[in-house]
């Protein structure tokens, strides 16, 4: 309208936000905000100037809190204070008032006339807004302000203040802000450019103008538009009548299909056609060896019947696209004349149950090779029902019998009319588990001789097994190339069978109701479904194995009387009331599916984790006992240990004197262990109250340490002493009862000193100390005496200052290896 470049102002009254009276906001998060905020720059708004102050931000806490706690009323904006509420406050505080005020003058508040003229002039002080006054006509005096738009914030401003009086004489005006003109820095005139009603001379000719080019405009470009719209709908026109007028659309030439090598397992296009071309004659291999094997049914056939399942189909991508492969039985031929007729038919069959024909693949030498359809990438319905990892409850087993249903019903509607060939192998299951009738139609790509009657010695044998599903009076006479659609209906009771029992036809899980068809191979069975016998042979299906409606629909569907089996469209319909809506929702029961995969695996990793958990600590304890506390935490991060010098320890060698006696009275081996395990419980038991390490154990010898891998300072020659004087202790009033009347007594030597400690080797990892502090402690222990600690000097040095220990001069001591050596006796300690 062009009413919002600057050339008017208006004014809007908006008292306060809310819903019921609007709000002007330019904000409603469509297309056309943008436009809206410009707009909104030529609005003025009047609104009540609220005055928040802290009492009434205490009155709204209050009140929210009271309204929740009370009433169980939540606001709809609990942040920001409601002026309703709040006057709505002050008309209760007006009353109270009002009626103390009268009341003590003498007044009657109940009069209204009375009432009315008493509140003109009237002021009270309110809790929540503080003074409140009425003007003479009894209307409350407010204060009010102007607000304009902030292009910067997208919010309103206050531009002017009103402060109300009783004598609107006296009102005051306060300039707070600015106003952003639109397209200028001053007011708008009192007159617009064009008049308010667009008649000014100046504007007249300037419309003229437009109005002949508007002319043009809303002439040519109507005509432009009809005339693009013309020629694209002549090119899709074009393209569609090309597409279908192709005599050879339905031919796809092998060169132009792609099998990916990562796909296939490394094998390229030309090397997967020699597999799938004698892929054909193991089919037919396999179909001979089963037709020899015919009384093997239950105990090989489904073996077979997989390794069949996997060499009739494959996967491939064309024009960039996945699609599925059917191989053409043998013999192989050229194309058929009705070929392109054929094809045109099947194609115009789409359904979501039916899978969609895209082509025949033909080799470089015109050989029809496969067909080629959509991808179903979870195989067939064959291949899903003996596959054990995948579980079938029966929303699921619902599920594919509806989608049959829906297959077939449409199926037999369309121009096809019937499969004739419906078994496990021709139901195929997509990527999102819908199943897809497959495998109908082009009988002139089919063997003629699969649709001659079974007859008993034939001189050609057949493939029995692809026989199961075929209606008995099919079996007698020549079927027609598609079949008949009573014939379907038979086919689908055997494949009910199937999905009921997860097995193959006339085969049953479990081992108990056997039937005579139990122990037939595929020819017999065969012969005695011909025969048409009283009653007729059909699969073992126990009726515990289903519900009652279900198992009721499958034994009408295979009754032996075409004329009284149920329509596809009865079916589906049967199949409804029987199942429900059980299997209607694949995807959520996939869903939950997945949730309770997910919450076994997250059980069993919980599970592995703490059995892990436990191995790790086992593992962490044992490497504790045979390393440092500290060493074996550092190897457990990955830490490499180096090798390093420790300046201050001291070192205890000692070796129990009577323990080759003990063991000399033992003839036992587990006599020998018994004294050893004596011995180390009382050693280790005494080791772990102080602060050493034990380093190596052989035999009835210790070797100990303290002052590393931790240093502990000059506190490691007390701590092996004190050690020493409690392991001679114990040792010496120890009795074992494999060595009765055996005493034994410890022989100690300690010398102190720098030594070099490392871990040495992976596997195994030791704890190894070096250096002639370890020597020397070790000579004075073979040169010391039984039932004594001997010391070096060096020991002695560091011991002689504890006043508590009682040592005794040894004197001059040759000691091998080292010579004359002055040694020392550690006696006790006193206390």
């Amino acid at each position: 309208m062009g009413m919002t470049g600057g050339d008017y102002v208006y004014v809007g009254i908006e008292l306060y936000n809310s819903n019921v009276w609007g709000v002007f906001d330019w904000k409603r998060n469509d297309s056309h905000s943008k436009e809206a905020k410009e707009a909104f720059r030529s609005l003025l708004v009047l609104s009540i100037d609220m005055g928040v102050t802290d009492e009434t931000v205490n009155f709204w806490r209050r009140a929210v809190e009271e309204s929740q706690k009370k009433y169980n009323y939540t606001m709809e904006n609990p942040g920001k204070i409601d002026p309703v509420v709040t006057h709505f406050y002050d008309a209760i505080v007006l009353y109270a008032n009002m009626v103390k005020s009268m009341t003590r003058k003498g007044q009657s508040f109940l009069n209204g006339v009375e009432f009315a003229s008493f509140v003109g002039g009237y002021t009270f002080f309110s809790p929540v807004n503080g003074n409140v006054s009425f003007n003479n006509d009894s209307d409350r005096v407010f204060n009010f302000k102007m607000l304009s738009l902030n292009t910067d914030t997208g919010k309103f401003d206050t531009l002017l203040g009103f402060q109300g009086a009783i004598n609107m004489s006296r009102s005051a005006v306060s300039v707070l802000g600015k106003i952003d003109w639109l397209g200028a820095n001053h007011l708008p005139p009192n007159m617009p450019r064009c008049g308010f009603k667009g008649q000014d001379p100046v504007c007249v000719a300037e419309r003229s103008a437009w109005r002949a080019g508007t002319l043009v405009a809303a002439i040519g470009v109507p005509v432009a538009a009809i005339c693009l719209s013309a020629l694209a709908v002549f090119i899709c026109v074009r393209k569609y009548l090309k597409h279908h007028s192709d005599p050879f659309w339905w031919r796809i030439l092998s060169f132009e299909m792609d099998f990916p090598a990562d796909k296939l397992g490394g094998m390229s296009s030309k090397s997967l056609n020699k597999s799938i071309l004698s892929s054909k004659n193991s089919q037919k291999t396999l179909e001979e060896s089963k037709i020899k094997a015919n009384k093997g049914v239950n105990d090989d056939e489904s073996d077979t019947a997989s390794v069949v399942s996997e060499v009739i189909s494959g996967t491939a991508f064309y024009q960039g696209n996945a699609v599925s492969l059917r191989i053409l039985p043998e013999p192989q031929r050229r194309v058929p004349p009705s070929l392109p007729k054929e094809a045109a038919l099947v194609r115009s069959v789409l359904h979501t149950n039916v899978q969609k024909f895209l082509g025949v693949s033909v080799s470089d030498a015109g050989i029809c090779e496969y067909i080629v359809g959509e991808p179903c990438q979870k195989g067939s319905l064959h291949d899903l029902l003996l596959n054990s990892t995948m579980a079938l409850d029966w929303e699921f087993k619902h599920s594919l019998i509806k989608d049959i249903a829906n297959g077939m019903t449409y199926l037999h509607g369309s121009t096809v009319v019937s499969h004739g060939f419906l078994d496990d192998n021709n139901c195929v299951i997509d990527g999102r588990f819908v199943l897809k009738v497959a495998g109908f139609g082009l009988p002139s790509l089919r063997d003629s001789s699969d649709l001659l009657p079974v007859v008993p010695n034939q001189s050609v044998e057949r493939d029995y097994h692809s026989l199961l599903w075929r209606a008995p009076e099919l079996l007698r006479r020549v079927m027609p190339p598609n079949g008949t659609q009573k014939g379907d209906v038979y086919s689908f009771a055997i494949v009910l069978q199937q999905i009921i029992l997860r097995s193959d036809a006339y085969q049953q899980r479990a081992a108990t109701q056997r039937r005579k068809s139990d122990n037939l191979g595929p020819k017999e069975v065969i012969f005695e479904v011909r025969k048409g016998m009283t009653p007729p042979l059909r699969p073992p299906v126990p009726m515990s194995a289903c519900s009652k409606g279900l198992h009721l629909l499958m034994e009408n569907c295979w009754e032996e009387d075409p004329l009284t089996r149920p329509t596809f469209f009865k079916i589906r319909t049967m199949a409804g009331k029987v199942i429900g809506k059980s299997g209607d929702n694949i995807v959520d029961y996939l869903i939950r599916q997945m949730e309770n995969h997910a919450a076994e695996l997250e059980h069993e990793v919980d599970k592995q984790m703490k059995q892990f958990m436990y191995e790790r600590q086992r593992s962490a304890d044992l490497l504790s006992v045979m390393l440092p506390k500290t060493v074996a935490e550092a190897l457990t991060k990955g830490v490499t240990i180096m090798p390093e010098t420790y300046e201050h320890t001291t070192v205890y060698f000692g070796d129990v004197a009577g323990f080759s006696e003990a063991i000399a009275q033992t003839t036992s081996p587990f006599g020998i262990v018994d004294i050893l395990n004596g011995l180390y419980s009382v050693c280790d038991h005494v080791i772990t109250q102080f602060d050493v390490f034990k380093v190596e154990t052989v035999q009835d010898a210790y070797l100990i340490v303290s002052g590393l891998p931790v240093r502990n300072g000059a506190r490691h020659i007390e701590e092996v002493s004190c050690m020493a004087l409690a392991l001679r202790r114990d040792v010496g009033t120890m009795k074992l009862d494999a060595a009765p009347g055996v005493t034994f007594k410890l022989r100690v030597g300690i010398n102190s000193g720098s030594c070099v400690a490392s871990v040495i080797g992976s596997k195994m990892p030791r704890y190894c100390l070096f250096g002639d502090t370890v020597n020397t402690a070790s000579r004075m222990e073979s040169h010391g005496e039984a039932g004594k600690i001997h010391l070096s000097d060096s020991a002695y040095q560091l011991l002689k200052d504890l006043p508590e220990y009682i040592l005794v001069p040894r004197g001059v001591v040759n000691i091998k290896g080292k010579g004359p050596m002055e040694t020392y006796w550690l006696i006790g300690k006193a206390g």
